[in-house]
């Protein structure tokens, strides 16, 4: 708590005295990947600076902003992290997932502020990550859900629901004849293909042994839920724009010209 504050009011400081966020991110993460069983990572090292970047993505809006950029490189860290054994411990793979959840956390802070009164009222937030780092979420969930620990487990679900309002793939027109089309292709290519994975992960685990786990893994499943329904909203909406626009356009193109309009007004005919 103390370096993250330290680090707020150094990054705003002027010239030579400013404490840069970006090298101090990536030599917090560079510590937390030390060989636990060096001299180096005594002492719950790793475990400080995993908590100090977690910090840090959500201490406040500015940082916010600095650590979001951040979030593929910091997934990775969190999913090596998953992969300490330590001595029977979960509490480095516990951290782990909850860095993780900050910084999720920070890039919907991030991308809220960017819509700003556009859509400020919406669930879903596409595009709020960049497409490897929702891969890399999405890799982490499949190695944290497998932990024996259920406070691992716990952080995985919650990590899902935080996520799952990013899922929604914005697809580029044409992508799919550019990459040769297939049945495989368009699977892969369609906007709700992240959100039907993590929807698998929560149909999966919603009966876990853990009531905590399972009651996460729920409100995880109905988060990816609301996600669809407003995506698919979303969409039935524009299409109906667009045949309302089409029609108008047809009916347009169907008028005959307007010689003498007065013949074609009802209301001077009633006059």
């Amino acid at each position: 708590e103390c370096i993250s504050l330290c680090l707020a009011l150094g990054s705003s400081l002027p010239g030579n005295l400013r404490t840069d966020p970006y090298t101090f991110v990536n030599k917090m993460l560079e510590i937390s990947n030390w060989n636990p069983r060096s001299k180096m990572a005594a002492g719950g090292v790793r475990l400080a600076a995993l908590q100090v970047v977690g910090r840090v993505c959500s201490l406040n809006i500015d940082l916010a902003k600095r650590t979001a950029p951040y979030a593929w490189e910091i997934l990775q860290c969190c999913h090596k992290g998953l992969l300490s054994g330590g001595a029977g411990e979960p509490g480095h793979r516990a951290a782990c997932v909850k860095t993780a959840c900050c910084v999720v956390i920070s890039c919907r802070k991030v991308a809220s502020g960017v819509r700003g009164g556009d859509g400020a009222d919406s669930f879903s937030v596409p595009g709020a990550m960049e497409e490897r780092a929702v891969q890399e979420g999405i890799k982490f969930i499949k190695r944290a859900t497998s932990d024996k620990y259920p406070e691992v487990r716990l952080g995985a679900a919650m990590f899902a629901g935080l996520i799952a309002p990013m899922l929604i793939r914005n697809i580029p027109t044409g992508s799919l004849s550019r990459n040769g089309g297939g049945r495989d292709n368009e699977e892969l290519a369609t906007p709700l293909a992240w959100l039907e994975e993590v929807t698998q992960f929560a149909l999966k685990n919603i009966d876990d042994e853990s009531a905590g786990v399972a009651t996460a893994w729920a409100s995880a499943l109905a988060r990816c839920i609301c996600v669809s329904v407003e995506h698919g909203t979303s969409v039935h909406d524009a299409q109906s724009e667009d045949q309302a626009s089409r029609r108008s356009a047809d009916v347009d193109d169907e008028a005959p010209p307007s010689s003498d309009n007065s013949n074609l007004d009802l209301a001077a005919k009633f006059k």
